[in-house]
């Protein structure tokens, strides 16, 4: 079991989660939260500055009383993610940077119609990006429509401070910084964060996680949804469990809450099943082929970012069962927000299928991460 705290893109809110809030609910904590002029705060002034952004989401966190949760941030909420872990690593226990880079400057096109918009009364005609400027060619309508009323669905001044925000960001220099067991996950057709920039970060995290998803644009937890969910299940299953006691729940081999932690501690019976999930290897990283304590090889060669890595593909193995360990509040404190959710109290979802991700993926030059 895991706390898992999501964090949207630009001109997004917490709504663009709700597929993974509703899959990973059931084994662990999780809340999407809505930043200063987004979703639930639009009454909000947006902020300009992704540290400041980083303080409200550590806010929230403080709020809801959760130590040392997994980040998942998608595109702009990746750039917050990055800065917590660079400047609050003992608070997080790990990563999940998703379509997003290291510097995140925006064409000038984007800028200037945001801009715009956000200095005129009337409300928009169209938001600045387009949903079909973001996704891939090959997604489908269904998840085109799904995504319309959640992208770029914020008030005009949020969508401009936060391109203004991301415009200025820039920790290139200091990925090496990042001590987190880090996750990277992109699309092999996004034009807002080219493959490239999910490879600048998986080559310059020590021990990051490579995953490149095909026929994906700038969405993959809505365009490869399932693929999405289960890599970062595979993820989850490979951090160390971290003991939360709780009085007031059952504890001990015969609890019944004892199976909902099946993804950190969990048998073979509920463990997921593996995902092909690569690491850039340089030195003192581990490379593709090494195989550390917990690991098993598949016989299937690994292609990540269009280069096909020496050795074996990698996966997770079933961790030994570890019964006993403490539960988890059943529900996050009031006030926190509209997308929190805590682990259901019964059952657990059958293990995925494996997921490998083999096809070559091009290296985009164009466009610049939202």
């Amino acid at each position: 079991m895991a706390d898992l705290v999501f964090i949207h893109g630009a001109g997004e809110s917490g709504e663009v989660w709700q597929k993974q809030l509703a899959y990973f609910s059931p084994a662990h904590r999780v809340q999407a939260v809505d930043l200063p002029g987004h979703g639930a705060r639009r009454d909000e002034l947006a902020l300009d500055n992704h540290e400041r952004n980083a303080d409200d989401v550590l806010h929230t966190i403080d709020k809801l009383g959760w130590e040392k949760p997994v980040l998942v941030g998608y595109s702009m909420g990746g750039a917050i993610a990055l800065l917590i872990a660079l400047q609050h690593p003992a608070r997080i226990s790990g990563l999940v940077l998703v379509a997003t880079g290291a510097r995140l400057r925006m064409h000038p096109d984007f800028l200037e119609r945001a801009r715009k918009q956000a200095e005129d009364p009337q409300p928009p005609a169209a938001p600045p990006v387009s949903v079909e400027e973001m996704v891939a060619p090959s997604t489908s309508p269904t998840i085109r429509d799904w995504l319309r009323p959640r992208a770029m669905n914020a008030p005009p001044q949020a969508i401009y401070a936060d391109f203004l925000a991301n415009n200025s960001f820039d920790a290139m220099g200091q990925l090496g910084g990042i001590a987190v067991p880090t996750l990277v996950i992109g699309g092999s057709d996004d034009r807002m964060a080219p493959p490239k920039f999910s490879q600048y970060l998986a080559e310059h995290i020590a021990g990051a996680q490579l995953v490149i998803f095909p026929n994906c644009g700038h969405y993959p937890q809505a365009e490869q949804e399932e693929l999405f969910n289960k890599a970062v299940d595979e993820f989850l299953a490979r951090l160390p469990f971290i003991p939360m006691p709780d009085a007031d729940e059952e504890t001990g081999p015969c609890s019944t809450n004892t199976a909902r932690s099946w993804h950190l501690n969990g048998g073979p019976d509920k463990i997921a099943a593996p995902v092909a999930i690569g690491a850039r290897g340089t030195a003192g990283r581990r490379r593709i082929g090494d195989r550390p304590r917990g690991l098993r090889r598949i016989a299937a060669p690994a292609r990540i970012a269009g280069k096909v890595t020496g050795g074996q593909v990698e996966s997770v193995a079933p961790p030994r069962n570890r019964p006993g360990h403490p539960a988890r509040p059943s529900a996050p404190p009031a006030g926190i927000g509209a997308h929190a959710s805590a682990h259901s109290p019964g059952g657990s979802r059958p293990a995925p299928d494996p997921v490998i991700c083999p096809e070559p993926c091009g290296l985009s030059t164009e466009g610049n991460t939202l």
